[in-house]
């Protein structure tokens, strides 16, 4: 029998940490709560492009590099490795200068160029910033795909209450359904992880921080990459609908709370979609509210915590790291391995 790991969480981060267990020889449980919030509001965007500092790029670099290895096992069609324009840099040959000293793929284009790439959108620049290398992942779709194909139990609807600790190690997880045993526990719950914690006299400092999707009904095919166009960021998935955020730069937004009515707000989204798609007939079809899972200092929190056998992964954002940190986050549960990579995301940073 092969070490018993539970789990807690079935979004991406959950997803990628079982199946990476499991193909290691753990035996796997995962318990959600049910389909994960964040994962499956998430706008998907793969990149490095967006960083805190340097470790934080090479661990999202390395989060890019392991899509491609998790899709050489897991199949194709994981990722749509479209690559992005974006022409919201306020100087984008520093921008440029500065990702491609740091090895990350990037060029300038010229706006005629950029309107061939693209030739729907109005109000195009002179110049964009294309990285070829970057890529979207539905959430949900990939999360199914990942559970599933780890032949692990996955148990919906499964709410976990406490977490049990006797003789300094974690041994079970008291939920909804009865109590589970284990040897070793993966927290990643996103934002219901500091919550999960504090009974064990672990405090986690997490932010508050709101998003919104926006997704229209199925639109003949408009665009061929993610967009980054002043103050929106739009996406169009393989079914034809437009994915938008609700706010420009999303993966800087740091409002701790929605400023504005969700149907307000996915109005005033569609007519920024509109100026930049004029002639395409846009129809609403959602939009997804969800809490960012986000630790204090804006970094990932990621490693063992409290008694023996408990790792927390809890991050944004999840759809770039997750497959990176399954693989790092089961080699540690199964070996001790101690990468380079996640010693700056240590949650003794946080926690006293």
């Amino acid at each position: 029998m092969g070490k018993r790991v539970i789990v807690i969480g079935g979004g991406i981060i959950g997803a990628s940490v079982a199946w990476h267990l499991a193909r290691r020889g753990a035996e796997v449980t995962v318990l959600s709560a049910g389909p994960g919030p964040a994962s499956g509001a998430t706008f998907g965007w793969i990149n490095a492009s967006f960083y805190l500092d340097e470790a934080h790029f090479r661990l999202r670099q390395a989060g890019m590099a392991a899509w491609h290895r998790l899709e050489a096992v897991a199949g194709q069609g994981l990722v749509d490795w479209c690559g992005c324009l974006n022409w919201e840099e306020p100087d984008p040959a520093e921008t440029a200068r500065r990702l491609s000293g740091l090895g990350y793929a990037i060029r300038q284009l010229p706006g005629t160029e950029l309107r061939v790439r693209e030739p729907r959108l109005a109000g195009l620049s002179d110049t964009a910033l294309h990285a070829p290398e970057e890529g979207i992942v539905e959430g949900a779709e990939a999360v199914a795909r990942l559970l599933a194909g780890s032949g692990g139990v996955v148990l919906s609807g499964v709410k976990v209450s406490a977490l049990l600790a006797e003789k300094g190690r974690v041994s079970a997880i008291d939920t909804n359904a009865g109590r589970f045993e284990a040897d070793h526990v993966v927290l990643a719950a996103g934002t219901e992880t500091a919550a999960l914690l504090a009974p064990l006299g672990i405090e986690l400092p997490m932010l508050q921080r709101p998003g919104m999707v926006l997704r229209t009904r199925p639109v003949e095919k408009v665009l061929s990459h993610i967009i980054v166009a002043p103050g929106q960021e739009l996406r169009q998935d393989a079914a034809g609908r437009l994915v938008a955020s609700t706010v420009g730069k999303h993966q800087e937004d740091r409002a701790d709370r929605i400023a504005e009515r969700p149907d307000l707000a996915a109005e005033a989204t569609l007519a920024r979609i509109a100026a930049l798609l004029p002639g395409v007939d846009l129809e609403l079809e959602s939009v997804t509210l969800a809490n960012r899972p986000m630790p204090a200092d804006e970094r990932p929190v990621i490693g063992a915590v409290g008694p023996e056998g408990l790792t927390v992964a809890v991050m944004h954002s999840g759809v770039t790291l997750a497959a990176i940190l399954g693989e790092l986050v089961a080699a540690e549960v199964m070996t001790g391995a101690d990468d380079p990579l996640l010693r700056p995301y240590r949650p003794s940073r946080l926690i006293a």
